[in-house]
């Protein structure tokens, strides 16, 4: 990602690159990711990325990195949105509406 602020109906690419000096611990293989959208105080869980996952631990390598993800927001409500990896790394994004 490399904004935190997007316009509906664009296309969010997205990646998860390990930076540290030791290696990041995750819960699928390959990692998963989850799309979360903010509702007043609490998270309302959307949708996981689609992808065939195994159960089981992997890990990035420091300077490793996860491939690229697109997220569609076409019809997606403005707001605040997370996205959530079960390598335990979230970011979070705001979706602006577009204006008519």
């Amino acid at each position: 990602m490399d904004a935190d602020v997007y316009n509906q109906g664009e296309i969010i690419e997205f990646y998860l690159i390990n930076e540290g000096s030791e290696k990041l611990t995750c819960a699928n293989t390959p990692p998963s990711f989850g799309i979360y959208r903010q509702l007043n105080y609490s998270w309302e869980f959307l949708t996981e990325q689609v992808e065939t996952v195994a159960p089981g631990f992997s890990h990035l390598e420091p300077g490793e990195s996860t491939r690229v993800r697109r997220i569609i927001t076409t019809n997606w409500t403005h707001g605040r949105y997370k996205i959530v990896s079960d390598c335990g790394i979230s970011r979070e994004f705001e979706l602006r509406g577009i204006k008519r």
